[in-house]
């Protein structure tokens, strides 16, 4: 009877240990639960998510509507003037200065300066932006050649330059050759203030139409 009095007692004091050092644990080590309701959201970054997240099909779909307006520029300047060679008198040893003394490359074909690249048609009269490197400046008898691949339009066009600016690096270009009632077709001009560093650019250019 005794030996079951003293296990029973044993008992209860291992029992009376295990709930005390539970308790100390618990107080030692709050929980870190945490409602859901209670966790604020992380903030809205849609602003700067890439455009193609949303449609992969966006750039394809700016080049389509561009395309038609993008046209290739082909410029040719005209001969530069040769200065005359110095004649000189013949004498024995004329073949022997000629041979040593010529210069090997005066005789080679000469071949007129020129440029090309790309423009966007800004008006439906035919008025195209371009860059001035690619046309030079008004006034040098160059002749610009505007090869245009929209549908109903696909032919090569005379143009003269109506305007430019050398430190912008920009040229304005009229089509002179149109024929009467054709309509080109155009991009609208973007607002530059509008803009912000480091938006999508995408570059389109129509440089392989002559080939």
């Amino acid at each position: 009877m005794q030996s079951k009095k003293r296990i029973l007692v044993v008992m209860l004091l291992v029992l009376a240990t295990l709930v005390s050092a539970g308790a100390i644990i618990s107080h030692l080590s709050p929980s870190q639960e945490v409602r859901a309701e209670e966790v604020s959201p992380p903030p809205s970054v849609g602003a700067a998510r890439p455009i193609v997240a949303d449609n992969p099909y966006l750039i394809a779909d700016i080049v389509e509507q561009a395309s038609p307006a993008t046209v290739f520029i082909s410029v040719e300047w005209p001969l530069p003037e040769q200065a005359q060679r110095r004649t000189v008198p013949q004498d024995p040893f004329s073949f022997f200065f000629d041979y040593w003394f010529t210069d090997p490359f005066q005789s080679q074909p000469r071949v007129a300066p020129s440029s090309a690249g790309s423009g966007f048609i800004i008006d439906e009269s035919g008025i195209i932006l371009t860059n001035q490197h690619v046309v030079g400046s008004r006034g040098e008898d160059q002749t610009i050649k505007v090869f245009v691949d929209a549908p109903g339009l696909e032919r090569e066009y005379e143009a003269e330059i109506i305007g430019f600016d050398v430190t912008l690096d920009l040229a304005v270009l009229q089509i002179t050759n149109a024929e009467k009632g054709e309509i080109f077709p155009t991009v609208p001009l973007g607002d530059s203030d509008a803009s912000r560093i480091g938006e999508w650019l995408i570059a389109i250019g129509l440089s392989l139409i002559h080939i």
